[in-house]
């Protein structure tokens, strides 16, 4: 009304629940906006969640197995150390974390404490081997596993630490409907199917074809932290790899759909590498604003 005429160009911005709803979007809603900018999206919010139970009920199965936040950044320091270098710059974080090989023997962990780190960088899984919701990465440890899973403390950790608090209050309101379901009652071979039947068709946005959003020349533009602790960024780029299949190769995606991983970056920002590049803005260059780039694309 100010203006007295409709935009011409609309765009969605957003990162986490804000790049799941961007997701979403694209998804159902294509002719809403013309560019949308996905960050470190929760997409796979079912599987996530159920990740998220797994993860805390085996970080906090024993406190001999506990992995506190002292040892944290031991651990994050020994695990740069190896691969820092694997890229041929030592600067501090990794260009990505698949090409890191860690020997885990010569960690400053207990067998224990070995054993939920491992499990954590695994990922869970059912009691057949199938994976639920893909591990946590090489050089996220420091980033933020003692703020998402270790919480101040063993004891404080399943009421404090923000995966617990997550899963608690997602499994307890949203799915079982029972104030004293904890992630230690997590099931495996249950739990990941239950959410998933509850609310997985409600919230995920898992659709790789994006009809709609191509057919209207949409534009989209996502990104995710390679030490990113909160949402496992193995996700986005699983999503991406099932978007390139379902479009019949890489060049058909890159069309309308972009996926840029940033070495170093945590959860929408943070972390020792680059971190900041417009993730909210629109008024840099668009060789550093992720925004101005969009509308650039659009």
């Amino acid at each position: 009304a100010f203006y007295g005429r409709k935009p011409k160009y609309s765009y969605f911005v957003g990162c986490s629940t804000g790049g799941r709803e961007a997701l979403t979007e694209a998804q159902r809603y294509p002719m809403d906006f013309d560019g949308i900018s996905a960050g470190d999206p929760g997409n796979q919010w079912a599987s996530q969640h159920a990740g998220d139970a797994a993860n805390m009920k085996a970080f906090t199965m024993s406190e001999a197995g506990y992995i506190s936040p002292a040892d944290i950044q031991k651990v994050g320091a020994a695990v740069i150390e190896q691969c820092d270098a694997v890229d041929e710059v030592k600067d501090g974080l990794l260009a990505d974390p698949r090409q890191c090989r860690i020997n885990t023997a010569t960690l400053p962990l207990t067998s224990a404490q070995l054993k939920t780190y491992q499990t954590v960088h695994d990922g869970p899984k059912t009691s057949t081997g199938k994976q639920i919701f893909p591990g946590m990465p090489y050089s996220s440890e420091s980033v933020g596993w003692a703020q998402y899973f270790a919480g101040p403390s063993f004891a404080e950790a399943p009421t404090k630490a923000r995966r617990a608090l997550m899963a608690n209050s997602t499994f307890s309101n949203l799915v079982y409907h029972d104030p004293n379901w904890t992630f230690m009652n997590y099931d495996p071979d249950k739990t990941p199917g239950d959410i998933q039947t509850t609310m997985g068709p409600i919230i995920d946005a898992m659709d790789p074809t994006f009809t709609g959003f191509k057919a209207r020349g949409g534009k989209l533009i996502s990104y995710h932290g390679w030490a990113d602790s909160d949402i496992s960024p193995f996700s986005t780029v699983d999503f991406y790899n099932s978007t390139i299949a379902a479009q019949g190769g890489l060049g058909k995606t890159q069309d309308f759909y972009r996926l840029f991983m940033v070495p170093g970056m945590g959860h929408c920002g943070g972390g020792p590498g680059p971190n900041q590049f417009g993730q909210a803005g629109g008024d840099g260059d668009a060789d550093h604003d992720v925004v101005t780039a969009l509308q650039r694309w659009v």
